[in-house]
C-alpha cells in the first residue's frame, strides 16, 4: 500500500488538476447515477418512454460525437472539456425542475451534447499531458488510477445519497418508490450534481493547462480539417485490426450493458421489493470494489498474459453471470451476483481503455475517442429502447437480463480474433 501511495503522490504532482476535477465531478455523478432510471419511473414514465429517452440520447451522441472530437483535435482539449462540463452542469441543474416529458427529453439531450464534448477530449487531454511530460509509460497506470478515484468517490457519493434518501423517507413515514418525499430528494440530488460539475468547470478553466496541438504542415480550412481527420480515422480503423475489433465489440457489448444498467434499478425495487435507498447502498459497494479492482487492473493483465486474452476472459465470465442473474429469485443472492457483475466490469473498462489508447495516434486521439463513444452511445440507445424498453415492458425484466447475458457472450467471441493474431 505504501508503494501505491508513493505512486499516487508522483501522479498528483503532474495531474492534480485532473485528479481534483475527477473527484468533484464523480461525487456529483454518484449522487444521481443510482436513481436516474427509478426517478423517471417514480414520476410516471413507462419503460418504453424511458428507453426512448436513452435512445434519443444515444442518437444525439452519435450525431455530435465525431464533430465534437474534431473540435477538440483542432481547437484544443481544454476548450472542448470545459465547455462540455459547463453544458452538463446547466442540464443537471435544470432537469428536475419539471416533470413534462418533452422538457425531460430536451435536458437529457442537452446533457448528451455536453458529455460528447467531454468524452473524447478529456482522456485525450490527460494522455497527451503525460506524453508531453515524457511519461508515456504511465498511461495504463493513470487510466487505472482514474478508475480508482472514481470508484472511491462513487462509494462516498452513493452512501451519501442513500443516507439522505433514508433520512427523509423515515421522516415522511414511507419507503415507497412512488413517494413525493423521495421524488423531492431525488430532484435535489440532480441540482447538487449540476453544481459540482460547475465547480469542476471552474477548476479546469482556471488551472488546467492546454496541451499544444501538433502543427500542420499547411494551413487548412475547418472543412478541409474535418475531411482529413475523418479520412485518417477511417484509415486507422481499416488498417489496424485491434482498433476495428475493439470498436465492433463495443457496439455489440453496450447493447447488452445499457439494458442491464437500465434494468437494475426497477428490478431491485419493483420486482424484489427493496426500498429505494438500497440502490445507493449497492452502488456504494460496487463503487468501492471498483476502487480496489482498478488498482490491480495492470497487474491482472500481466498475470493473464496479454490484453486480448484478459478482455475475452472477463467478458465471457460476465455474460455467464448475467444469464444466471435472470434465474435467481433469492433477493440477497441477486445483490451479491450484481456486485460481482459490476466488479468484473470495473476490471474490463480500464483495461479495454488502455488497450484502445495505446493503439491510437495523438493527432486524432480525441476524434477516435469520440468515434468510440459514438458507437457506445448509439448501441446503448438501441439496447435501452429495444431490450430494456420494449422487451422489458412486454416480457419482463428477467427476460432482459437473459438476453443481455447472451449478447455479452457473443461480444466476447470477437477477442478470439486478436488472441489468434497474438
Amino acid at each position: 500500500m505504501s508503494d501505491l501511495f508513493d505512486e499516487f503522490l508522483e501522479e498528483w504532482k503532474e495531474l492534480k488538476v485532473f485528479y481534483f476535477g475527477t473527484i468533484v465531478s464523480t461525487l456529483g455523478f454518484s449522487l444521481t447515477a443510482f436513481i436516474e432510471v427509478i426517478y423517471l419511473v417514480a414520476i410516471g414514465l413507462s419503460y418504453t418512454k424511458i428507453g426512448f429517452i436513452f435512445l434519443l440520447y444515444g442518437i444525439l451522441r452519435a450525431v455530435v460525437e465525431i464533430p465534437t472530437g474534431i473540435i477538440a483535435d483542432k481547437y484544443g482539449r481544454k476548450t472542448s472539456s470545459t465547455l462540455g462540463l459547463l453544458i452538463c452542469a446547466i442540464s443537471f441543474i435544470l432537469l428536475p425542475l419539471s416533470f413534462n416529458y418533452l422538457y425531460i427529453l430536451f435536458f437529457f439531450n442537452l446533457f448528451s451534447f455536453g458529455s460528447s464534448l467531454l468524452s473524447g477530449a478529456y482522456m485525450a487531454w490527460i494522455v497527451d499531458t503525460l506524453k508531453m511530460r515524457g511519461l508515456k509509460d504511465w498511461i495504463h497506470r493513470v487510466t487505472g488510477r482514474m478508475g480508482s478515484i472514481r470508484g472511491l468517490m462513487m462509494t462516498f457519493g452513493s452512501l451519501l445519497g442513500a443516507y439522505l434518501l433514508f433520512q427523509f423517507l423515515v421522516l415522511s413515514g414511507s419507503v415507497e418508490v412512488i413517494n413525493p418525499t423521495a421524488i423531492l430528494v431525488m430532484r435535489s440530488l440532480f441540482v447538487i450534481h449540476g453544481l459540482l460539475f460547475l465547480i469542476d468547470f471552474i477548476v479546469l478553466s482556471y488551472w488546467g493547462k492546454e496541451v499544444p496541438l501538433m502543427e500542420k504542415k499547411k494551413k487548412e480550412t475547418f472543412l478541409e480539417y474535418i475531411k482529413n481527420v475523418i479520412e485518417e480515422s477511417k484509415d486507422i480503423i481499416i488498417s489496424r485490426q485491434i482498433v476495428l475489433v475493439l470498436l465492433t465489440n463495443s457496439f455489440i457489448f453496450f447493447i447488452a450493458f445499457a439494458a442491464l444498467r437500465d434494468t437494475w434499478e426497477p428490478f431491485l425495487t419493483t420486482i424484489l421489493g427493496y426500498p429505494i435507498y438500497w440502490l445507493g447502498i449497492v452502488a456504494a459497494v460496487t463503487s468501492f470494489i471498483s476502487f480496489l479492482t482498478n488498482l490491480k487492473s495492470e497487474e491482472f493483465t500481466e498475470w493473464v498474459g496479454d490484453y486480448p486474452a484478459t478482455l475475452f476472459l472477463l467478458l465471457l465470465t460476465l455474460g455467464c453471470i448475467v444469464i444466471s442473474l435472470s434465474f435467481i429469485s433469492f433477493a440477497p443472492l441477486v445483490i451479491i451476483v450484481y456486485i460481482t457483475i459490476i466488479a468484473i466490469w470495473n476490471f474490463y473498462g480500464p483495461i479495454r481503455g488502455a488497450y484502445f489508447q495505446q493503439n491510437i495516434p495523438s493527432n486524432v486521439r480525441a476524434t477516435m475517442g469520440s468515434i468510440s463513444a459514438f458507437i457506445i452511445e448509439l448501441s446503448g440507445g438501441v439496447g435501452s429502447v429495444l431490450i430494456f424498453g420494449m422487451i422489458g415492458e412486454f416480457f419482463g425484466l428477467r427476460t432482459v437480463l437473459l438476453l443481455s447475458g447472451i449478447v455479452v457472450i457473443i461480444s466476447s467471441s470477437l477477442y478470439l480474433i486478436l488472441i489468434r493474431k497474438e
